[in-house]
């Protein structure tokens, strides 16, 4: 389901996913670079970024870049699965679990774009959860958002939470949500589908 977005901004030819894939070759001399442009960021791994697992490869343990080379024409699913440099084809999507906290920065790509996205939250003045219940284990998101109250100039911001289990009594979705946004307002829908027709009629 994480590659839904990749195809949405292939189909809509927008910049952010050709900043992504900049960003995800290394093409730039400085992540922050990206700070003020459009990017689509995977803070967690990617079902389509995979790692090649043949020790003997120039290509062990990095990350395959999804696109085609010397384009930003994102590749399909399949085409992604064998290893262009040794020919495995038994490639490994690199996730990052919830539970995780060592592969973050053990991977110098992952922890620029977490780092990449600190500095985006400087900017923002609306932030969109879409099915997400901010899981104890996640220590990464929650350390990430909660970056709003340390900032130099903190501002308030508009949370909008689209959980059918925010609001409900005694719900622990709730009490994380507004535990980490307490100084911020936070609405909330019960489904996309409610979310959708309030925003677009």
């Amino acid at each position: 389901m994480d590659t839904i977005a990749d195809y949405t901004l292939a189909e809509a030819k927008a910049v952010q996913l050709r900043n992504y894939a900049k960003l995800l070759r290394n093409e730039y001399e400085d992540p922050m670079e990206f700070k003020n442009k459009g990017i689509l960021l995977k803070l967690h791994g990617s079902f389509n970024w995979l790692v090649c697992k043949n020790r003997k490869c120039e290509m062990y343990n990095k990350i395959k870049p999804p696109f085609q080379a010397r384009r930003y024409k994102l590749l399909r699913l399949r085409e992604c699965w064998s290893c262009s440099c040794c020919g495995n084809n038994k490639l490994e999507p690199q996730i990052v679990p919830p539970v995780s906290n060592k592969l973050i920065h053990k991977n110098s790509f992952l922890k620029n774009q977490w780092l990449l996205a600190r500095e985006k939250l400087l900017e923002v003045d609306e932030l969109v959860f879409i099915g997400y219940s901010f899981p104890p284990t996640d220590f990464y998101t929650e350390w990430l958002f909660r970056q709003l109250n340390f900032f130099e100039e903190p501002k308030k911001l508009n949370i909008v939470v689209v959980n059918p289990e925010y609001g409900k009594r005694n719900s622990l979705v709730t009490k994380r949500y507004n535990r980490i946004f307490k100084s911020h307002d936070i609405k909330s829908y019960k489904t996309l589908k409610d979310y959708s027709k309030d925003v677009f009629g």
